[in-house]
C-alpha cells in the first residue's frame, strides 16, 4: 500500500500525541478538500476516511470544515467526527470506523480497530452475548460485587418454566435458595399487571404473556435468555390491595435488592407498556464504506461521545442532560444503590453497572460508576461517623428531587437505604432523621422554598420528609469562611423521643412522631417584610441582617397565629484576618399544634414551619434576654 503523506495509512506512530481533556490521544485533523483530492488520487484509507464521513455526517458543508479522526485505545474502533474551519470551532462527534473481529478487513486495516455488529433485536440470544460476558466477569472477578451464586428467594417471585416459557407466581418455601433477577420500571399513568387479593390464586396457576404489558414480557424473554428462572417484579409479587402485606413487603427491599443476582432497568420507558426497548436502535445502524475482493467490509457507524444525565449510556449530542423517566422516581434511587448489579436499557444502548465499574456497547473500556459512592462510604470502616452523615443528608438531597406518586411513600420509598445507612452509623432512625444526632439533627434548611410544599402525611413538622423540597443540613453552612469558632453550644436537650409505625417497619410508613425538647424560647411576630419582631413590655426589637428560612412557600403558615422562636444552637466566632467578633444563633420558627404531649398534659405542642438565622457583631445579650427555658412538644 502506497504511503500517503495527508491520512499516512492510519499508522499511529507516525503521528503526534496530544493531550485531550487530560487524556493522552493520537488525532488526526484532515481538511476537507485536501481528504476529497487525496481520495480521488487513489488512497484507499482516505477514501474509507471520506466515505465514512460522508455517510455519517449529511447536510454539512463539504468545503467549510475538517475531517477529524481519533484512535481512542489500541483495537478499539477509530472515532471519526468534524471540526469547523473558523478558529475555536467545538468538534462534534459523527461516527466511528470499525472492521469485524479475524475478518479480511480487519487483516488488510489492523489500524482501524474492530467491533462486532450491534443487533438490531435485544431480545435474542445473540444480543444477550454481551451482557452474559459482562455478568461471567463480574461474578468471577469483582470482589466488590458479593458474587453469591444463590440467596434465599424473596416471599413470593415468578417462576418462569424452563420448557414452555410459561410464567406464574409461586411462594417458595422459607429455606429455598436460588438466583433471581429484579426488574426496575416506572409505574407512570398507566397502572400494571397486578397481584391482589382476589387475583392471588390466578396468578399461581400461570400467567398468560399476552396478559401481560410489554415491559414485564420483554423481562421475561431476557431472563430466560441470560438463563435465570426466577424474576421478581414488585406489582405482582406484592398484593397490592393489602396494606398488610405491602407494609411488610416494602421494609424487605433491601433483601430482595441486595440478594437479587442482576437487576434489570427499563430506563427509557415511561410506563409498563413501552417495553425494555422501542424496536429502533441507531447504533445497530452501519454502513460498509470499503469492500475488500471476498467481500469482508469496512463499516461506519454512528456514536455518541455524550453521557446521559445517569453518566451510563451515550446519547447524541442533542440529547446531552436528558434524564430518563425511570431516575427521576424516587423509589428507584434504592433499587440502583442496593442492587449489585444492573443491567439498563437506555434508549439508544444497553449498558452495565455494578459495585465496581460500569460499561456499555459502544464503549469498550470499563468506567467508574458515580452513583455508588454513596454506599462505598457508608460501607467503608475507616472513614469517619461525621463523614457518613454528610454522606447521609447528601443522599437525601438527591433523593428529595425525585417523584413519588403517593406522598405516603416518602419514608417508605427510603426505608432500605435507612437501614443500610443505620448498620454503618450504629445509630437510632427516626423519620429521616438520627437519634443520636438530635438536636444537631433539626437545623435543617429548605433551599429555594419557593418551590417547596408541605406534604398531606403524618411525618412531623419537624422532619425534612414532610417537605416535598430538597433540604440541607446546615453543618454545611459553618464555620464561615475567613472566621474560626470561639465558643459554639446547642442550647436544647432532647428529653424524650416517640415515634409510633402503626406496627410497621421502623424505617417505614410513621404514623406519630413526638419530640420533647428543653430549650430557650421567645413569642415573635412577624412584619410585612417577614423580618422577625421580638416584643416585651420594655421594648420592641427588630431584627435586622437575619435570615428567615420557612419550610414551605406559602407564608400564610406564618399569619394569624401565635409564633415562636426555639433557641437551638448560638456560635461565637472571630475573623482571622482582622480579629472582629460576632454572635451567631439558629431557631425553629414554630406555630402551636393540635394535640397535646405524651410526656405531659401541660406541655404545649407546636409544628415547625422554618428555620431563623440571627447573627450580629455587637452585644447578643439584648437578643437572649428575650428567651424563657421551656420545655415544649415539636410533633
Amino acid at each position: 500500500m502506497a504511503d500517503c503523506t495527508l491520512c499516512r495509512n492510519l499508522q499511529p506512530d507516525k503521528f503526534d500525541v496530544h493531550d485531550v481533556d487530560g487524556a493522552k490521544k493520537i488525532r488526526i485533523d484532515i481538511p476537507r478538500r485536501s481528504l476529497i483530492t487525496s481520495a480521488d488520487a487513489g488512497c484507499e484509507t482516505c477514501l474509507i476516511i471520506y466515505n465514512a464521513w460522508t455517510a455519517l455526517a449529511t447536510g454539512l458543508t463539504l468545503h467549510k470544515h475538517y475531517v477529524r479522526v481519533d484512535f481512542v485505545s489500541a483495537g478499539a474502533p477509530l472515532q471519526i467526527s468534524g471540526k469547523g474551519s473558523y478558529k475555536g470551532a467545538a468538534p462534534w462527534t459523527v461516527g466511528e470506523i470499525y472492521t469485524l473481529p479475524n475478518g479480511e478487513a480487519n487483516k488488510t486495516w489492523p489500524e482501524i480497530g474492530t467491533s462486532p455488529h450491534f443487533p438490531p433485536d435485544l431480545l435474542t440470544s445473540k444480543a444477550m452475548k454481551l451482557p452474559k460476558e459482562w455478568l461471567k466477569d463480574c461474578v468471577e472477578n469483582h470482589a466488590e460485587c458479593q458474587a453469591r451464586h444463590e440467596s434465599q428467594l424473596p416471599t413470593r417471585i415468578i417462576s418462569i418454566d424452563p420448557e414452555s416459557g410459561k410464567p406464574r407466581l409461586c411462594i417458595p418455601a422459607q429455606s429455598t435458595k436460588g438466583r433471581y433477577v429484579t426488574l426496575s420500571h416506572c409505574w407512570g399513568n398507566f397502572s400494571p399487571l397486578k397481584t391482589e387479593m382476589a387475583t392471588l390464586q390466578a396468578r399461581m396457576n400461570g400467567i398468560t404473556i399476552p396478559e401481560m404489558p410489554k415491559t414485564f414480557q420483554h423481562a421475561i424473554r431476557v431472563t430466560q435468555l441470560l438463563g435465570f428462572q426466577y424474576l421478581w417484579i414488585d406489582s405482582l409479587c406484592i398484593i397490592q390491595d393489602s396494606k398488610e402485606d405491602w407494609d411488610l413487603e416494602s421494609s424487605r427491599m433491601q433483601e430482595v435488592y441486595e440478594n437479587a443476582t442482576l437487576n434489570i432497568a427499563a430506563d427509557f420507558a415511561r410506563d409498563s407498556t413501552e417495553g425494555l426497548w422501542t424496536g429502533k436502535r441507531l447504533l445497530s445502524s452501519s454502513q460498509a464504506v470499503w469492500n475488500s475482493k471476498n467481500g469482508d467490509c469496512v463499516y461506519a457507524r454512528s456514536a455518541y461521545n455524550d453521557l446521559d444525565t445517569s453518566g451510563l449510556s451515550h446519547v447524541p449530542f442533542q440529547s446531552t442532560g436528558s434524564e430518563y423517566v425511570l431516575n427521576t422516581r424516587a423509589w428507584v434511587l434504592q433499587e440502583r444503590l442496593l442492587s449489585s448489579r444492573i443491567l439498563h436499557f437506555a434508549e439508544h444502548e444497553m449498558a452495565w453497572e455494578c459495585n465496581s465499574c460500569c460499561r456499555c456497547e459502544c464503549k469498550i473500556s470499563p468506567r467508574k460508576s458515580t452513583a455508588k459512592s454513596y454506599l462505598s462510604i457508608f460501607e467503608d470502616p475507616t472513614l469517619s461517623t461525621d463523614r457518613k452523615l454528610d454522606a447521609w443528608y447528601e443522599l437525601i438531597r438527591r433523593y428529595s428531587t425525585l417523584k413519588l406518586t403517593y406522598e405516603s411513600d416518602k419514608l417508605p420509598a427510603l426505608a432500605g437505604l435507612a437501614s443500610k445507612a443505620a448498620k454503618s452509623l450504629h445509630k437510632t432512625y427516626c423519620a429521616g432523621l438520627w437519634k443520636e444526632d438530635l438536636p444537631y439533627g433539626l437545623l435543617w434548611v429548605i433551599r429555594d422554598s419557593r418551590r417547596s410544599t408541605r406534604l398531606r402525611t403524618r411525618v412531623p413538622s419537624w422532619s425534612w420528609a414532610s417537605i416535598q423540597g430538597k433540604p440541607y443540613q446546615t453543618r454545611h453552612l459553618f464555620p464561615s469562611s475567613g472566621w474560626s469558632t470561639v465558643r459554639a453550644t446547642f442550647e436544647s436537650r432532647i428529653m424524650e423521643i416517640y415515634t409510633d409505625y402503626g406496627g410497621g417497619s421502623v424505617y417505614g410508613s410513621l404514623q406519630l412522631g413526638i419530640i420533647n425538647i428543653r430549650g430557650k424560647k421567645a413569642p415573635v411576630t412577624f412584619d410585612t417584610e417577614h423580618r422577625v419582631v421580638m416584643e416585651t413590655s420594655e421594648s420592641t426589637l427588630k431584627t435586622e441582617g437575619d435570615k428567615v428560612r420557612p419550610d414551605v412557600n406559602d407564608w400564610s403558615e406564618f399569619h394569624e397565629c401565635d409564633l415562636s422562636l426555639f433557641l437551638l444552637f448560638i456560635c461565637d466566632e472571630i475573623s482571622t484576618e482582622f480579629g472582629e467578633r460576632r454572635f451567631y444563633a439558629m431557631a425553629l420558627i414554630l406555630r402551636p399544634g393540635e394535640i397535646r404531649s405524651r410526656r405531659s398534659p401541660r406541655t404545649f405542642c407546636y409544628k415547625r414551619i422554618g428555620v431563623y438565622q440571627y447573627w450580629r457583631q455587637e452585644n447578643n445579650s439584648i437578643f437572649l434576654n428575650r428567651f424563657q427555658e421551656e420545655e415544649i412538644c415539636l410533633i
